[in-house]
């Protein structure tokens, strides 16, 4: 059973570095940042049990417009599978509503395409714990500021900019869809813009 198991062990390691070494687009460490446009959604209740529930203390945003920035540190598991940790923080308001949000956790890219224009296409899913609150600006009431569970999903390209040795710097657009939620509490966003990545290679 040991050797077996050895020997499977083995195999997937050398598949695993042949593959690296005969696909050009291979990534080893993968560090980027993206600064995106938000357009944020934003409804819930202050963090107090004697006022969640009540409409009177609801807080909804309407659409607010902001940014958010994210940075996130990935190793590759594969030629086109990477995967590591992400943060981010943004900030939406209107003439009436601020809405915040920050957060972390685990990240993973795919890049399913090996040759064309769609080769550098990839798609990503973020995943962890965040903070998100809605507050008037005239400082009447805030909607919440606690710890909840956040998602970021969203889609990529990445067009070469400089070349090394043992590294590259790409850049590229990249738009997706955040949400920040707990029971009562929802914070939304669509964003847009570009992403800057260092990739060593194999």
């Amino acid at each position: 059973m040991t050797r077996a198991a050895l020997a499977l062990a083995l195999a997937v390691v050398t598949t695993t570095t042949a593959a690296f070494a005969d696909d050009p687009a291979a990534r080893g460490w993968v560090f980027l940042a993206d600064a995106q446009g938000s357009l944020a959604f934003a409804d819930g209740y202050p963090n107090d049990v004697q006022k969640i529930g009540d409409p009177s203390y609801r807080v909804v945003s309407g659409a607010v417009g902001g940014g958010r920035g994210t940075f996130s540190v990935l190793a590759s598991l594969h030629p086109r599978v990477a995967f590591g940790l992400w943060a981010t923080y943004g900030a939406a308001l209107s003439s009436t509503y601020l809405a915040k949000v920050g957060g972390g956790g685990v990240r993973v890219e795919l890049l399913p395409f090996s040759e064309g224009w769609f080769a550098p296409v990839g798609f990503h899913g973020s995943f962890g714990v965040g903070t998100s609150s809605v507050e008037r600006r005239d400082g009447t009431g805030t909607a919440a500021d606690t710890t909840q569970s956040t998602i970021l999903v969203g889609a990529f390209r990445d067009m070469p900019l400089a070349t090394f040795e043992h590294s590259r710097l790409t850049w590229g657009p990249t738009a997706g869809y955040g949400i920040v939620f707990s029971r009562d509490f929802l914070h939304q966003s669509i964003d847009a813009g570009l992403r800057l990545t260092f990739v060593t290679t194999p």
